[in-house]
């Protein structure tokens, strides 16, 4: 029922296809993936992730069920949503539901705000290192404890995880360095190694959604009105520190390039239950204000978080590494899924059809 409930939502606005039968037998590996062949999913990340003010009106609350990659309302263009239209075969555990009514900035979530982020662990000025430290536990805990996981086999269910996280490592500063620059990326590359590391610890049969950094923008725009800048000012105020804007674009994209390194080191790796698929649709967007929220012209707004998604299932169905859209904005319906298709990777895959 719900399932038809979405793609009867989806279908008004543009972005529509018909149910996959299930398949009559499971996935051999991860190069056998179907998008519906997952059971759960789930999200780490930073305030975007989180839904973070303009996901729906500028009320400085998180709006997690309209996030772009975890978000579950029911009148939300998001990936979970997207997946759930299609999928034929049970319910898909994990997308987030509801607003909570303050950012967390601190930790994960706790106590009855689970039951709104559910297997998103997003956290409010979150870096690489935070994601390690906060956002594992978080899940693993959350997914072997939570009365609606109970019928997931961590061991035996596929599982979609999409992390995006580089941003606040560029754009943020940790108050002990005096220097008050970018994370370095020598250290960006070893946490992100380390995060994976952690990942396939817990979660084996997973496939890592790992989205690129955006590029085509001007920093500027961060303070183009005077909300915004008291936004930054309040921001700081609570503890988050800005560093300088003229960094940001030379160390994004030196991430990005790290971020691809790292994914094609793991996936040569050869696993059979655990790969990493570089997602760069925001790559080379052109981000302009009218993208972002109109309270701190930083986060992205509604709009952007549908594109965002749309974009990125576009991105999981391209049929190489080398069709998929490096800009979001470009995206305009939802590609459909076939019996035939097949996730793809990174630049050393292929896609396997079976």
């Amino acid at each position: 029922m719900m399932a038809h409930v979405i793609s009867l939502l989806l279908a008004s606005l543009g972005h529509t296809c018909d149910p996959l039968l299930p398949r009559q037998s499971p996935p051999l590996n991860i190069h056998d993936l179907r998008i519906d062949d997952f059971k759960v999913i789930m999200a780490m990340g930073d305030s975007m992730t989180a839904g973070f003010n303009g996901a729906a009106k500028a009320d400085m609350k998180e709006h997690r069920g309209l996030g772009f990659s975890i978000g579950g309302d029911r009148n939300a263009v998001t990936l979970p949503n997207l997946i759930a239209a299609v999928k034929g075969n049970g319910e898909l555990v994990g997308p987030s539901i509801g607003t909570l009514s303050k950012p967390t900035i601190n930790g994960t979530c706790a106590g009855a705000d689970v039951s709104v982020c559910r297997l998103g662990s997003a956290v409010d000025g979150a870096d690489l290192q935070d994601l390690i430290d906060l956002q594992i536990n978080y899940l693993n805990h959350t997914l072997g404890t939570a009365p609606w996981a109970a019928n997931v086999s961590i061991l035996e269910d596929w599982k979609l995880l999409t992390i995006f996280s580089g941003l606040d490592d560029a754009v943020f500063y940790n108050t002990t360095d005096t220097h008050k620059l970018p994370t370095s990326p020598e250290l960006f590359a070893t946490n992100l190694d380390r995060l994976l590391h952690s990942v396939y610890a817990v979660f084996p049969r997973t496939f890592v959604n790992l989205v690129l950094l955006p590029e085509n923008f001007q920093p500027k725009i961060t303070t183009a009105h005077l909300t915004c800048k008291l936004f930054k000012w309040y921001s700081e105020h609570v503890g988050i520190h800005w560093t300088d804007t003229h960094l940001w674009i030379a160390t994004i994209k030196r991430y990005n390039e790290i971020l691809i390194e790292v994914a094609n080191t793991w996936n040569l790796k050869g696993m059979g239950d655990f790969g990493v698929a570089p997602q760069p649709f925001m790559q080379e967007a052109q981000l302009e204000l009218s993208d972002m929220d109109s309270l701190d012209c930083f986060h992205p707004n509604l709009a952007s978080h549908q594109g965002m998604a749309v974009a990125l299932w576009n991105n999981m169905h391209a049929s190489s590494y080398a069709e998929k859209s490096r800009d979001w904005k470009q995206q305009q319906n939802a590609t459909c899924p076939k019996p035939a298709s097949r996730l793809v990777l990174s630049s050393e895959s292929s896609m396997l059809v079976v």
